[in-house]
């Protein structure tokens, strides 16, 4: 993994192509939390860089390993747990 990332951040292309499409998908998420904040189908109160950075950060948690490990949950399951706290939080009534 060190020799991996050592090539990674040695190679200027690479590396800015990834900080480009990093700010691409962060660009294209905040744009669709604000929308969802216009439609009021998220909270208006939560600054939309906040949103970004708790969808983003839970997201990336997940085929990191960090959250289930490979085949313990079915795809379709895990989606509808990662949506339900993104959107609804971890505290609080279902919908």
């Amino acid at each position: 993994m060190t020799g991996l990332l050592r090539e990674f951040f040695a190679a200027p292309p690479a590396a800015s192509d990834a900080r480009e499409q990093s700010q691409d998908l962060h660009g294209l998420v905040e744009e669709l939390v604000r929308r969802g904040q216009a439609r009021g189908e998220i909270r208006r109160t939560i600054d939309p860089r906040l949103g970004v950075a708790v969808i983003l950060s839970t997201s990336a948690a997940i085929p990191a390993g960090n959250v289930w490990r490979p085949g313990e949950l079915a795809p379709e399951a895990a989606r509808a747990q990662f949506f339900e706290v993104v959107f609804h939080g971890l505290t609080g009534e279902t919908k």
